[in-house]
Formats: C-alpha cells, structure tokens, sequence
C-alpha cells in the first residue's frame, strides 16, 4: 500500500477521512460532554453492553457533578 491510500478498516474512518463531515452548531454543557466522553470511551469497540452501561450509570450518578 502506497502512502496515498488508505485502509479503511476502522469504525470511524468514514468520520476522519472524509466519508461524513459534521459542523458543530451549539456547544455542550460540562457535564453533557463529560457524560459523552465517558460513553464514547466505554463503546470505542463498537457495542455498548448492558453491564458497560449501568457502570457508566452508577460512576455518573455517584458524582457530584450529576447529583
């Protein structure tokens, strides 16, 4: 492979290698986006299990920033 082609075998390589292009319209809260990357980063595989969703549930609901 020669350096201008691309593999695309990631799930986001549509997202960063020009398949889909998005223009962020409004800015999120703190706690909305800290919520968002926490749930970004437990999904990065790609699925979302019951058990990664409550952990997410429970760490969130246990801080004082969501109380």
């Amino acid at each position: 492979m020669s350096y201008t082609q691309q593999a695309t075998i990631g799930l986001f390589d549509k997202i960063f290698f020009g398949g889909v292009q998005s223009k962020v319209t409004e800015a999120l809260s703190p706690a909305v986006a800290f919520a968002a990357i926490s749930l970004a980063a437990k999904a990065c595989d790609g699925y979302l299990s019951d058990d990664e969703a409550r952990g997410i549930s429970l760490a969130l609901s246990k801080m004082k920033f969501f109380q």
